[in-house]
């Protein structure tokens, strides 16, 4: 059986290199280690089902970007559906700057009626400094309806 080295040409590199022209990928693209590349990769979701706005202000999803002396780029991915009308249920992303400040930016404001979906009111890309954590969070108590929020953090 031959050696699979020996099976490529030589200017066919097995790792690394550079493709010029189109590129097909089967299968799935590595972007790097947790997250390493400037591919950004999801690093947060909600998953299918969904987050349930409550009478709170919980944490729905959140990510800690490496400390690795770095500024790293972050992407959310946000949509409420309403079943419900809603009496409060703000909902707030919260980058840190690399300074460690805390941003808080209204991406859905709440008290919205039965039936709507609603995307981001506000900038749905940041960046952050490393060892910061990126927070989506629940900012006022919902204290009447029902809404599910369905996001993802992407990162790199």
């Amino acid at each position: 059986m031959p050696d699979i080295a020996s099976a490529y040409p030589s200017s066919l590199p097995l790792s690394g290199g550079t493709v010029t022209g189109n590129l097909t990928v089967d299968g799935t693209l590595s972007a790097g280690s947790s997250p390493g590349g400037s591919l950004p990769v999801l690093v947060a979701t909600t998953g299918e089902s969904g987050f349930a706005l409550q009478n709170g202000t919980p944490t729905i999803i959140s990510w800690t970007a490496p400390n690795d002396g770095n500024l790293h780029r972050v992407q959310l991915f946000f949509l409420v559906d309403v079943t419900s009308t809603q009496t409060g249920g703000a909902v707030q992303a919260q980058p840190i700057s690399p300074l460690g400040d805390t941003a808080f930016i209204v991406v859905f404001a709440g008290g919205a009626s039965s039936g709507t979906s609603h995307g981001p009111a506000n900038a749905t890309t940041f960046t952050i400094g490393p060892n910061t954590t990126f927070s989506l969070v629940q900012s006022s108590a919902q204290s009447a309806g029902a809404a599910k929020v369905f996001a993802e953090i992407w990162a790199s």
